[in-house]
């Protein structure tokens, strides 16, 4: 998942696992703003969603947060978040 290649604010983001998808993925994401959080998988179902964790979220006084990033399949190799 290369969220800096599709989302526009971020500027960076480092790998903190290996994983390349699903529950366990955890990445540093740095935004142009010169803010960052770290950004972990904790729950994955293919062509339905996920949910994450955001946390060490240096621009905003949260210290935990959990959106959840429903998808929905457009074409056999691309999805959308709805």
């Amino acid at each position: 998942m290369h969220i800096d290649e599709f989302a526009p604010k971020v500027k960076s983001v480092d790998a903190l696992t290996n994983d390349p998808v699903g529950v366990g993925l955890k990445r540093h994401c740095h935004f142009e703003a010169e803010t960052s959080l770290v950004h972990g998988v904790t729950d994955w179902r293919p062509n339905i969603g996920y949910r994450v964790r955001l946390s060490e979220m240096s621009a905003i006084p949260l210290t935990d947060a959990h959106p959840s990033m429903p998808i929905e399949p457009i074409s056999a190799t691309q999805s959308k978040v709805i």
